[in-house]
């Protein structure tokens, strides 16, 4: 499966972390376009309030002294190596909640320096607007590890995780659970003991609490972000409940329906991508009915197809199903992307290997 990349260019997603440093500034931009600003230890808060009718998504650029800022770590730059984030919304008119990842950005520290604000507003990849504003701010000398800016992400991906199973009252975190969240951050935690570290003690510290998932997947949406990794994300919530209901911790495959239909309504999945997770549980619920679908009934669900399907009909779905999972058509994306689109490629294989056409 293709994932459509959004305008902007590579979006990830991160968690809130603030001390006792904290500035606040209002702002009114040259149309009565309203927004507020507010420093909070290493993140800096946009809130857009008053916007055009019909915005989708608001992108953010910052520039230092006539000069574009930049990131340290590159998820957080352009193609020109220029700094850039944004929000999407699925209401028409707002609010807007931007979170910048300020001690990551390549800027002077414990000075008071001004930054130009410049805010494009789109709907349909179309510019509404765009506006234009300066803002004074000192950034404190703390270091910027990238794990903190996922904390959403871990927060989404441990509530399922940890949640409570039908067998027993205790939380607890399955190694299958924790291998699916390591691979969704393989990237950064690979050979990065520091990044790894703070993964851990997040997924430990979370052990312990009461994660509300409606307020994740709103800090979730705050940060920046492509449909892919929106995706990627869905993916592996998925993947974690399907694990507890194959471990045997969670007993009703209705649940996990429920439960995946409830995050995909939060996140804003496609149909497409919701029907492809659906398929997932399909299998999951025949595995407990050997008897109503057989390995070939199964190869034609994964090409779409019914039975009765002639060997034209398979050859014809497999060569449109299989052209978009070819490696050329994905080297730029993320290793957790990678990683579900091969499994793809290789169920659709085996779809093919069983049917033998």
């Amino acid at each position: 499966m293709i994932y459509i990349i959004i305008l902007v260019a590579v979006f990830f997603i991160i968690g809130a972390l603030s001390n006792d440093d904290e500035s606040v500034s209002d702002n009114t931009a040259t149309r009565n376009y309203s927004y507020t600003t507010k420093l909070e230890g290493k993140y800096l808060h946009l809130s857009m309030d008053t916007i055009p009718y019909g915005t989708e998504v608001v992108i953010l650029e910052l520039a230092y002294q006539g000069q574009n800022v930049k990131s340290y770590y590159d998820i957080f730059n352009d193609e020109e190596g220029n700094f850039i984030t944004g929000a999407r919304n699925n209401n028409n008119n707002g609010p807007y909640s931007i979170s910048v990842p300020i001690n990551a950005l390549i800027l002077p520290r414990n000075k008071d320096i001004t930054l130009d604000f410049n805010i494009t507003l789109l709907k349909d990849g179309v510019i509404l607007d765009k506006l234009k504003s300066q803002e004074e701010i000192r950034i404190s000398s703390s270091s910027f590890l990238l794990m903190e800016w996922f904390i959403p992400t871990i927060k989404i991906l441990a509530y399922y995780s940890i949640k409570k199973g039908d067998s027993n009252d205790s939380k607890s975190w399955s190694k299958d659970n924790i291998k699916v969240i390591k691979n969704v951050f393989s990237n950064h935690i690979e050979n990065n003991p520091e990044e790894r570290d703070f993964l851990k003690n997040q997924m430990k510290i979370l052990s312990g609490t009461s994660i509300d998932l409606r307020e994740c997947v709103k800090d979730f949406n705050n940060r920046a972000n492509t449909t892919n990794d929106k995706n990627t994300i869905f993916y592996a919530s998925a993947r974690i409940i399907i694990n507890n209901l194959e471990s045997g911790k969670w007993l009703h495959i209705e649940k996990g329906l429920a439960e995946i239909k409830n995050l995909s309504k939060l996140m804003g999945i496609s149909n497409e991508i919701l029907e492809d997770v659906y398929s997932g549980f399909e299998t999951l619920e025949n595995q407990d009915k050997p008897t109503e679908a057989s390995d070939n009934l199964k190869a034609l669900k994964v090409l779409g197809l019914l039975e009765g399907a002639t060997i034209d009909e398979m050859r014809r779905a497999y060569r449109l199903k299989i052209k978009d999972f070819h490696p050329d058509k994905y080297t730029h994306l993320p290793e957790s992307v990678k990683l579900v689109l091969q499994e793809k490629a290789q169920e659709l294989n085996l779809a093919k290997e069983t049917l033998r056409f």
